[in-house]
């Protein structure tokens, strides 16, 4: 039974691995971007949206991005729950607790 799958030739592995490095490196060069725009911004949205595409980007740096819209606005509850689910990845239960409380604070 024929399911539409062909071998690969044996360049095509290669070309392949070639290609996902080089999406990867682009990727790590536009975090490395967006990181070294944080210290600049004044809106807390422009941060939530950098943190936002850093994550997209698989960059879980994207807390520092969070914790920059953060301090434009201590108040943004939707903030404190993406660094709690931050903090559990990353196994640190403080942040987990310490963001997951100021989110509850906050939406009452």
């Amino acid at each position: 039974m024929n399911s539409g799958c062909r071998r690969a030739a044996p360049g095509d592995t290669v070309r392949i691995l070639a290609m996902g490095y080089a999406a990867t490196r682009e990727a790590i060069r536009a975090g490395k971007k967006f990181l070294a725009i944080l210290a600049t911004l004044d809106e807390p949205i422009t941060a939530l949206q950098c943190a936002v595409v850093l994550e997209e980007l698989r960059r879980y740096d994207a807390a520092v991005a969070y914790q920059r819209c953060i301090e434009l606005d201590p108040t943004h509850a939707d903030v404190h729950l993406n660094l709690a689910r931050l903090s559990e990845i990353r196994c640190d239960e403080q942040g987990l607790v310490r963001h997951l409380g100021a989110y509850r604070r906050l939406v009452g």
